[in-house]
């Protein structure tokens, strides 16, 4: 099968996957009773006619490809009596469990079976330097489809694991022009974070994550939604508002500080509806992050909302250029140079990152009549080693989901559940 190269964002992936897995997850809670084998074949045959195999990185060539695959491994379990824990705690694990170096398969698929339910939860954990949310929802509509047994899918809808076009297989590489551009904006980039606030680590602590799961009340997606409308604002923009928001009132000590007084967050562009007739059905990375600078964390929320939604704007306006990252271009090509040492610490130190938001609305004309029968949808994102936690919000329907990944080794159990319950105080009080 034809290789496609790297994107920055790719690479930079890598680089974070040294320190600690850099793995995402999507579940999916189903009505029924489960079959594994119908589910296996599933599987399978969406493998098969996508072209997606055994994973093959060549960093040095800066390549992907995938290879035949013989087996879909699908671990069964049985929920306890405490369905919510038992999922979060399968969530947990896969999140931070390695992908093995060599070819490999990036999905890895759990069924948590629970009976006493009359239902059955997909967990799909997979290598983020393989793919992204689009399309992974993507991968598990055609999924649901075969296994439900349901109408032939649309040939329109198909995934491909390769791409027709040039555009991102292509060999040229990036401008010297440009990237003297773009490293030019990353330094700017570095000195306008000398200013945001640096959350504290406890250094004997170690890297891995924990979750949190918080499904919003019947009823808030509507009120927010309607409250953005009115406001001018995204979605995402009030996400990011909310866990500001939340994170200025639990620093109290930031505001007192010579110079670190501002928020740093970070959140997902998505390249793919700049080129729709290449990307729009490709089973890869076709995204990035970008930075959103808050001068004013303790502002009222409609004030932050004021900061945030401009930034947001722009950066959705470029959506159509995968530029080199700017924290790639520091870690790549200075960190060597300047002897900073590829480890957590050096990211905590240079990208004083207090949190990222990922926020993905789920397509029902994808999953077309499987919708009826999907109870739930739950995502989980990575933090990599600049940030301490991601919210990751889920709208599926008319239903919010918020998945919260943190890193105990800098907010604990109790700080990460007050922090959920700072930012759903926060998205309820604007819905109002």
């Amino acid at each position: 099968m034809p290789s496609v190269r790297l994107n920055h964002f790719q690479r930079m992936m890598l680089e974070w996957d040294r320190i600690h897995p850099y793995n995402a997850t999507h579940t999916v809670s189903l009505t029924g009773t489960l079959d594994a084998p119908a589910l296996r074949q599933a599987i399978h045959d969406t493998y098969r006619k996508a072209g997606i195999g055994q994973l093959i990185l060549d960093p040095k060539q800066r390549k992907i490809r995938y290879a035949p695959i013989d087996r879909i491994e699908l671990r069964e379990l049985r929920a306890t009596s405490d369905v919510e824990e038992s999922l979060r705690t399968v969530i947990c694990k896969e999140m931070n469990a390695s992908f093995p170096d060599g070819p490999h398969d990036p999905l890895r698929w759990i069924v948590l079976d629970d009976a006493a339910s009359d239902a059955h939860h997909i967990v799909l954990a997979y290598h983020h330097v393989a793919g992204d949310a689009y399309c992974i929802q993507m991968l598990l509509a055609l999924i649901l489809h075969r296994y439900l047994g349901l109408s032939p899918y649309p040939e329109s809808l198909n995934l491909h694991a390769t791409l027709p076009s040039s555009e991102l297989q292509s060999k040229r590489r990036f401008s010297r022009p440009k990237a003297i551009i773009s490293l030019g904006s990353s330094i700017r980039q570095y000195f306008r974070l000398r200013s945001a606030h640096r959350m504290h680590y406890d250094r004997s602590g170690h890297s891995h994550t924990d979750l949190l799961l918080h499904a919003a009340p019947q009823g808030m997606l509507e009120h927010l939604r309607a409250a953005c409308k009115a406001g001018g604002v995204g979605l995402n923009d009030v996400f990011l508002a909310a866990i500001t928001a939340a994170i200025a009132e639990m620093s109290p000590a930031r505001r007192t500080h010579r110079r670190r007084r501002k928020v740093a967050v970070a959140t997902v562009v998505n390249h793919r509806s700049a080129t729709a007739e290449n990307r729009s059905s490709f089973f890869g990375v076709c995204i990035d992050d970008a930075v959103v600078l808050v001068d004013r964390p303790d502002a009222a929320f409609r004030d932050l909302l004021a900061q945030i939604a401009p930034q947001t704007r722009r950066l959705r306006l470029s959506r159509g250029t995968m530029e080199p990252s700017w924290r790639f271009l520091f870690v790549k090509y200075l960190w060597p140079g300047l002897r900073i040492p590829h480890c957590e610490a050096s990211y905590r130190k240079v990208f004083p990152l207090c949190a990222g938001v990922s926020t993905v609305t789920i397509d029902n004309k994808l999953f077309g009549k499987s919708t009826e029968h999907v109870r739930r949808y739950v995502r989980a994102c990575p933090p990599g080693p600049a940030m301490p936690m991601v919210l990751s919000p889920t709208v599926a329907g008319k239903q919010l989901e918020l998945g919260l990944v943190f890193r105990p080794s800098c907010v604990d159990r109790a700080k990460a559940e007050a922090l959920m319950g700072k930012v759903v105080e926060l998205l309820d009080e604007f819905a109002c």
